[in-house]
C-alpha cells in the first residue's frame, strides 16, 4: 500500500480510504493469496465501458459567461432558498 501512496504522491491512510471504498464496490479486489489487488469483474466490466462510450472524455466546459455551481457561487450574507 505504501509503494502506491508513494507512487500517486497521497498518503498510506488517503490510498486505503479508495481501496476499501473500491472494495466494497467490488471495483477492486484481492489476489487469493491476499499479498496484492486487481480489477475485479465489475471494475473491468465499467471501465471498459467507460473507455469504449462515445462521450468518453467529452465533458462540457463552462464559457466565461456561465458562472460556475457550488458553494463558491453563492455571495457571503445572501440568503438561500
Amino acid at each position: 500500500m505504501n509503494d502506491v501512496a508513494d507512487d500517486v504522491n497521497l498518503s498510506a491512510a488517503t490510498v486505503r480510504y479508495h481501496m476499501r471504498h473500491m472494495k466494497r464496490e467490488r471495483v477492486i479486489e484481492r489476489e487469493p493469496d491476499g499479498t496484492k489487488w486487481r480489477l475485479a469483474e465489475p471494475g473491468q466490466m465499467a471501465l471498459t465501458d467507460y473507455m469504449t462510450s462515445p462521450s468518453q472524455g467529452e465533458q462540457k466546459k463552462p464559457t466565461k459567461k456561465e458562472k460556475p455551481k457550488g458553494k463558491h457561487s453563492v455571495k457571503r450574507g445572501s440568503r438561500i432558498e
